[in-house]
């Protein structure tokens, strides 16, 4: 099958609930979030992130915040125009997986 990502730029109290809300649907509908993963770009620090760093920072921060987030960072991160923050995001993947 297919691996699916997700990539949003909401505020920081939707990085803390969209990981679960996601991994409930998959598990209700009878599929799992083993092939589910976060999708980083550049977008700005999200709203409401404070005192993390930059913008990757903060992101990867916020994806690790809930133990749905964590397992979804665990099956690995995607990038997508990640522009001015590719040093940023490499920062952050090394920190997790390097």
């Amino acid at each position: 099958g297919m691996s699916r990502g997700f990539s949003f730029c909401g505020p920081a109290a939707e990085w803390r609930r969209v990981p679960g809300a996601v991994t409930g649907l998959l598990r209700r509908a009878g599929g799992g979030s083993s092939r589910l993963h976060f999708v980083f770009s550049s977008t700005g620090t999200p709203a409401g992130a404070t005192r993390c760093g930059d913008a990757q920072a903060c992101m990867w921060g916020l994806a690790e915040s809930t133990p749905a987030g964590r397992a979804v960072l665990a099956n690995g991160p995607g990038l997508y125009r990640i522009d001015a923050d590719a040093r940023g995001w490499l920062r952050e993947f090394n920190r997790r997986f390097g």
